[in-house]
């Protein structure tokens, strides 16, 4: 018997089965060809992980409305029918490596450093406010400055934002919901919609950012209302044949923003709303320099998990929980109900074996 039997045990989230209880975390990896398509470099990565034993291979930030809405140049999209030939070769390498996959559906709202570059208007539900000014950002090397300015100089540049009306909001719950119907149709298992770290749908969550004062603001059923009408619209199209589920903010740090019972009350609404499960992060004031080792990439281990033991403790759903947590301590908290899956991002690009290894 090996030492992490709770961590390795199969798990099921929705109407997909894995093999253990790991989930490589979605992250943007920057090796998508440059007109959005999965590349051979990223089908080799995605397919030496699931090789390695994670249960759960993950792509984040695949754009559901590419090119808009993305933040990379080299962002892998889902947004066409074109893309699905490429996505069913990386289910095709991961599936023979025994391996699920999926990905995280994604628009960066006002995030979008690439429609700053190419001029086109930054999705969001209301003008944003003054950025916090810290001196930390200002402690980059002068390339680093040039490199970071450069959507804002290029020929063409502009920023602009729009202040999404219900025709926009229309546009963007069909856009995940095709995006999810050409997962599907690829082979892929599952799809994240991402409603965190401050992208297009988190916009709308977040009462720091969110000051509209129509049905998608006030309240936070009114802040919830596109990621529900997201989830629904996804649920319709695909229907119980693929995982679907969530990534939401536990939390914003140092913030007047989304709190505790704010995100156990969303992760209510989103599994009556047919999620099926909960991938718990948090997110930060994006003008502090430190702010994401306070948040989703957390300095302290285990940073996250007493979050996502309480929205664990109010759903029926899976939480997936992340945030520097090792093999022993999440193979300790799944058999005691903090959390069913624990997401790994670092661990898993430094040693793409270690699920193997702990077998």
């Amino acid at each position: 018997m090996h030492d992490h039997p709770n961590l390795l045990s199969p798990g099921r989230i929705g109407p997909m089965e894995l093999r253990n209880r790991t989930v490589m975390t979605p992250m943007g990896d920057d090796l998508g060809e440059e007109d959005g398509s999965v590349s051979e470099a990223q089908i080799a990565y995605l397919g030496e992980r699931a090789e390695g034993g994670v249960g759960l291979v993950m792509l984040g930030s695949v754009s559901v409305a590419h090119p808009a809405g993305c933040s990379n140049p080299r962002q892998t999209a889902i947004s066409h029918d074109r893309f699905v030939d490429g996505w069913r070769r990386a289910a095709d390498r991961v599936h023979a490596a025994g391996g699920r996959i999926a990905m995280q559906l994604t628009h960066a709202g006002k995030n979008a450093l690439q429609d700053v570059l190419y001029g086109r208007p930054l999705w969001t539900p209301s003008p944003p406010g003054t950025p916090t000014d810290d001196p930390l950002m200002r402690m980059v090397t002068r390339d680093e400055a040039v490199r970071l300015q450069e959507p804002y100089r290029a020929p063409g540049s502009k920023l602009d934002y729009r202040v999404m009306d219900a025709a926009d909001v229309a546009t963007v719950v069909e856009q995940f919901a095709a995006a999810a119907a050409r997962a599907r149709d690829a082979g892929v298992d599952g799809v994240e919609l991402h409603a965190g770290h401050g992208y297009l749908i988190d916009a709308f969550l977040s009462p720091s950012v969110n000051k509209r004062t129509d049905e998608y603001g006030g309240p936070l059923e009114n802040r919830a209302r596109l990621l529900v009408e997201t989830l629904r619209a996804v649920r319709e199209r695909v229907g119980d044949g693929l995982a679907v589920w969530v990534r939401l903010n536990s939390v914003e740090q140092g913030m007047d923003g989304t709190t505790l019972d704010d995100a156990i009350a969303t992760a209510r609404m989103a599994q009556a709303a047919g999620a099926d499960a909960i991938h718990v992060t948090a997110y930060h004031d994006p003008g502090v320099a430190t702010g994401p080792t306070d948040s989703y990439i957390p300095h302290r281990p285990g940073l996250l998990i007493p979050n996502a033991a309480a929205i664990q403790r109010a759903v029926d759903v899976p939480v997936i929980a992340v945030g520097r947590i090792s093999p022993e301590q999440a193979d300790a908290c799944i058999g005691a109900g903090d959390f069913a899956f624990v997401a790994m991002g670092r661990r898993i690009l430094a040693d793409p074996e270690l699920p193997a290894k702990l077998a």
